[in-house]
C-alpha cells in the first residue's frame, strides 16, 4: 500500500516591518516636531544629502552628524 505524502505544516514566516520612510520635504515639514530641528537646521544639514526617502532614523543620523561636525 502506497503511504500518502503528508506535507509538512508551513513554517511561519513573519514578515520584518517596513521602517517607513518618508520625502525630503515632508521631513522639512514636520522637522521640528519630529526630529527637533528648525528649518535652517534641516536645510544645512540635507543640502548636500540625495533627493530619495529617508526614515526617521536616517534622518536623525544625517543630522547628528552634520551638528557634531567640526566648525573649521
Amino acid at each position: 500500500m502506497a503511504q500518502k505524502n503528508n506535507p509538512k505544516p508551513a513554517q511561519k514566516v513573519e514578515k520584518a516591518e517596513e521602517t517607513p520612510k518618508y520625502e525630503v520635504a515632508v521631513l522639512r515639514e514636520y522637522c521640528y516636531e519630529v526630529l527637533g530641528v528648525t528649518t535652517s537646521t534641516f536645510d544645512g544639514a540635507f543640502f548636500d544629502a540625495e533627493d530619495r526617502t529617508y526614515s526617521l532614523e536616517e534622518a536623525k543620523e544625517i543630522l547628528n552628524t552634520w551638528l557634531n561636525k567640526e566648525v573649521k
